[in-house]
């Protein structure tokens, strides 16, 4: 009985602690959210500055590619790859932009671009 009801007394002293803990938690993620929200505000302002074209900026926000499309463009829509492979060619330069690495060698997502343009994609 002594047991149970110290049990109880320090689960009664640890309570508030643990709420605090969890307020923390949700605090941290409250401004974490705020921060990723602002963030992407401030990438919108600046493609929209760039480009002047609100369905370009808003393919781009969404993460979408598309054949042809520039270097550039695909780094502000899937940000930077894990691993870039490059060759040269006889007529032309080829990268394999890799990205979410999935095991050794192994990438879920690989993008081809040719002089700078996206020719091909994989998922």
């Amino acid at each position: 009985m002594l047991a149970a009801a110290i049990a109880l007394a320090v689960a009664l002293i640890a309570l508030p602690f643990r709420a605090i803990g969890l307020l923390n938690n949700r605090r941290e993620r409250r401004f974490a959210l705020a921060r990723a929200e602002a963030e992407a505000g401030q990438k919108r302002i600046f493609l929209m500055r760039h480009y002047q074209d609100s369905t370009l900026v808003d393919a781009l926000m969404a993460g979408e590619i598309w054949h042809d499309m520039t270097r550039e463009q695909l780094l502000q829509s899937w940000g930077e790859p894990v691993e870039i492979e490059e060759k040269a060619l006889k007529t032309k330069i080829r990268h394999v932009y890799k990205y979410d690495r999935i095991g050794v060698g192994r990438f879920a997502r690989r993008v081809t671009l040719d002089n700078d343009r996206v020719t091909g994609w994989e998922r």
